[in-house]
């Protein structure tokens, strides 16, 4: 195989794995808005014993640190929405 052929395989390697991670890593953002608007709607919509089942059935409590970040990024949606090309692939970030 030639070195401009080698090297060809190799640029269209690269692009494709380039291309996978930019999907995924936009999914990831995409994901964490929804994970916080289900958790928000249930949080704002249930009664307070239908939100601790809700939350036990998923394997949290009402109190976690997960639960909290999520509601403060549900309440604050609209900043988020404007930007969603531009968040990281994870809320912690």
């Amino acid at each position: 195989m030639s070195k401009y052929i080698s090297e060809k395989i190799h640029s269209v390697q690269v692009k494709t794995y380039i291309h996978r991670f930019v999907v995924a890593y936009k999914k990831s953002a995409e994901n964490v808005i929804e994970l916080a608007t289900v958790i928000g709607e249930t949080y704002a919509t249930l009664n307070e014993d239908q939100f601790k089942d809700f939350c036990k059935k998923i394997g949290y409590t009402t109190r976690s640190a997960y639960f909290s970040k999520m509601k403060t990024i549900y309440a604050n949606l609209d900043r988020f929405k404007d930007v969603m090309q531009e968040l990281p692939g994870n809320y912690t970030t």
